[in-house]
């Protein structure tokens, strides 16, 4: 089947996204150029699963055409290339920091260009309307709750890490946090199964890119370890839960788009 050209632009965004985050997983030099805000290998390795977490979302919204499902995700990109915008130029406007302000220029460029898509996309309905069932609403809602909490402590840069950061790292983790929160209760105020996919397929590949690296964690880093405990529930759970409904449950695991009603 002939694809369509919104179809072809998400597989170029989606490939973006995964060339991106794998040139920050091996911290290729042209790749970190592009956030010069932390040294640390393991910060890029945390902004490297939220790229590789977006390419799966995207690739499967575009090779399904479940338009409707980009909603949510527009929203959460967008609440952190939007807020990123504003502490950039918050930046510059304290310290004059000239990068800053181009930095937060391309920013705004993306918000906007998200937020004129989002408008496009947002009556556009789900096609596959399946509910969802009551074990993943309670999972999405425990989730949600997570995702606020330690945005809101990372956004004030409270200690909650399970190794030091950086305050600018800090910061906009807080924002890409905040934007999954918004992410996960935008598909719980929808919930139907297409509605809450793709955060399943992001959650997955989020996991899968940062196993590795937690389990060598320990070398060269002072580790919190109550926070680590905390965050490898969260990677197990998730990564169970996703495996289930994307791979193992009869009523979910097929990735036809089921539109009956």
């Amino acid at each position: 089947m002939k694809s369509s050209p919104a179809q072809l632009g998400m597989l170029v965004l989606a490939l973006a996204d995964l060339v991106l985050g794998v040139g920050l997983f091996v911290q290729a030099p042209w790749a970190t150029a592009l956030w010069p805000f932390t040294e640390q290998p393991l910060d890029y390795v945390v902004l490297s699963s939220f790229l590789v977490a977006g390419f799966g979302t995207v690739l499967w919204i575009g090779r399904s055409q479940e338009w409707g499902a980009l909603r949510g995700a527009l929203l959460d990109v967008a609440l952190f290339t939007g807020g990123a915008a504003v502490w950039l130029a918050a930046r510059y406007a304290t310290d004059g920091d000239s990068a800053a302000l181009v930095r937060a220029g391309a920013f705004a460029v993306a918000t906007v260009a998200e937020l004129a898509l989002l408008a496009r996309v947002w009556r556009v309905p789900i096609r596959d309307t399946r509910p969802a069932d009551l074990v993943l609403r309670a999972s999405f809602a425990l989730f949600a709750l997570v995702l606020l909490l330690s945005g809101g402590a990372l956004l004030l840069r409270l200690p909650i890490w399970p190794w030091q950061l950086a305050p600018a790292s800090s910061t906009l983790l807080g924002f890409l946090f905040a934007g999954s929160c918004v992410y996960f209760l935008h598909g719980l105020a929808r919930p139907s199964w297409h509605a809450m996919k793709g955060q399943l397929v992001a959650f997955l590949l989020y996991d899968a890119v940062l196993v590795q690296p937690y389990l060598s964690l320990d070398q060269g880093y002072k580790i919190n370890h109550t926070s680590l405990a905390v965050y490898w529930a969260v990677i197990a759970g998730s990564a169970a839960l996703s495996v289930w409904y994307l791979f193992l449950n009869p009523r979910t695991r097929s990735w036809a788009v089921d539109e009956r009603r």
